[in-house]
C-alpha cells in the first residue's frame, strides 16, 4: 500500500493500534464477579478510591496517581488477568519497549471508563 500523508505533511507508513479488551461492558461484568474470577465489590471500591485520589491530585495541581494497566487478578489494575493470561500478555511484547511505554495509566481512567460504559447500557 502507498504511504499516506497527514495534513501536517508527515508521511505515515503504518499505524499500530491495540485494544486490551474489545467490549467494555463485558469486561466490566467480568471484573465485577467475585474473586478469583474478577475484582468483586471490594476491588471495585478500591479502584474507585484510587481514581478519586487521582482526580483530587489533579485538582490540587499534583502529578497523577498511576496504577498498572495490566496486572494479576486481585490487583488494582485496569485490566486484571489470570496468571496464565498475564504471562501470555507480556510474552508477546518485546523486552525492550520502544517509545518509552510503561505499564501504567492515571488511576482516573478506571472511573472514566466505567462511567463511559454505563452510558451505553
Amino acid at each position: 500500500a502507498d504511504p499516506a500523508t497527514t495534513p501536517a505533511g508527515v508521511t505515515l507508513r503504518a499505524v499500530v493500534s491495540q485494544t486490551p479488551h474489545l467490549d467494555g461492558r463485558e469486561n466490566r461484568k467480568k471484573n465485577m464477579k467475585p474473586p478469583p474470577e474478577g475484582r468483586g465489590i471490594l476491588g471495585a471500591l478500591t479502584i474507585s478510591l484510587a481514581s478519586l485520589c487521582d482526580i483530587a491530585r489533579s485538582v490540587a495541581s499534583q502529578p497523577p496517581a498511576y496504577i498498572p494497566i495490566v496486572g494479576p487478578l486481585g490487583s488494582v489494575s485496569l485490566m486484571p488477568l489470570p496468571k496464565e493470561e498475564l504471562h501470555l500478555y507480556f510474552r508477546k511484547h518485546p523486552p525492550q519497549r520502544g517509545g518509552g511505554w510503561q505499564n501504567m495509566a492515571p488511576a482516573r481512567l478506571a472511573l472514566v471508563s466505567t462511567c463511559m460504559c454505563s452510558l451505553y447500557i
